[in-house]
């Protein structure tokens, strides 16, 4: 039995080995897309937050003075632009802030938020 050949087949062939590495680098790859889409979401995320937290402050500050009549004007903050007006009606006033943050490698975005003051 010393001298018996083992006929078994041991380890893998070339084409098992290349199906599993190209299967493997296709994971990956799938991985690593989804992990930037991720990242560039929760930036934007972040950039939203901050222009809204920026447009609540300008309406916020306007607020107690600006209801009683016109006015307009515009502010940057870092990098987000805030242009704001009062415009009075014959109901109420309505005090508008649009909010500009800038995209990477995009048109810029703007958030819209308006405020009636009671007369």
């Amino acid at each position: 039995m010393a001298n018996a050949r083992y006929t078994g087949r041991l380890g893998f062939t070339l084409i098992e080995v290349m199906v599993a590495v190209t299967l493997l680098v296709v994971g990956v790859l799938a991985v690593a897309s989804t992990s930037a889409l991720i990242t560039r979401m929760i930036g934007e995320g972040a950039a939203y937050g901050r222009a809204a937290a920026v447009g609540r402050g300008i309406l916020e500050s306007i607020l107690p003075n600006g209801c009683a009549g016109e006015a307009r004007g515009d502010t940057t903050v870092g990098a987000v632009r805030v242009d704001w007006r009062v415009t009075r009606g014959a109901v109420a006033s309505e005090v508008v802030a649009v909010v500009t943050i800038p995209a990477a490698a995009r048109r810029p975005d703007s958030l819209h938020t308006a405020r009636v003051c009671p007369e």
